[in-house]
């Protein structure tokens, strides 16, 4: 059987250790742990910028969507006001040319008659002259 014997060295031996794990908590384990800490409040400080800056950039583009809704009912009101305003001229327009064409027509057609009838005057005349020599014509070759 083997037998541990506790002597002195034991003991030195867990002093020692105890002391290395002082020594390391002062000297290692303390200023990382603030370290670590330090950085989490860091980081839990840019979350919460970066959070704000979100919800600023939401607000912004909910604002942008807003406006941009209320320049297309702008633009369509807008575009439907200047269609009605071409389509009133458009048929003023049309109006003007037709009442245009009309009168030209009447005008024509009045200037059609009036030669129309100065042309059976003429053929009336030329009708009765022709009555006359085709009279002359016969009466002359009977008597």
């Amino acid at each position: 059987m083997i037998s541990i014997g506790l002597d002195e060295t034991l003991f030195i031996q867990l002093f020692l250790l105890i002391i290395v794990i002082i020594m390391a908590k002062f000297l290692y384990l303390n200023p990382i742990g603030k370290t670590i800490s330090a950085r989490n409040e860091k980081i839990e400080g840019l979350k919460s910028t970066a959070d704000s800056q979100l919800q600023y950039v939401e607000d912004s583009k909910q604002a942008y969507e807003k406006q941009l809704q209320e320049v297309k009912a702008e633009m369509s009101a807008y575009q439907m006001k200047m269609q009605d305003e071409a389509s009133k001229e458009v048929d003023a327009i049309i109006s003007a040319a037709k009442a245009e064409i009309a009168k030209t027509t009447d005008s024509a057609r009045a200037e059609l008659n009036k030669s129309r009838e100065e042309a059976r005057a003429a053929l009336q005349k030329e009708v009765g002259d022709i009555s006359e020599m085709i009279y002359k014509t016969v009466s002359g070759n009977i008597a």
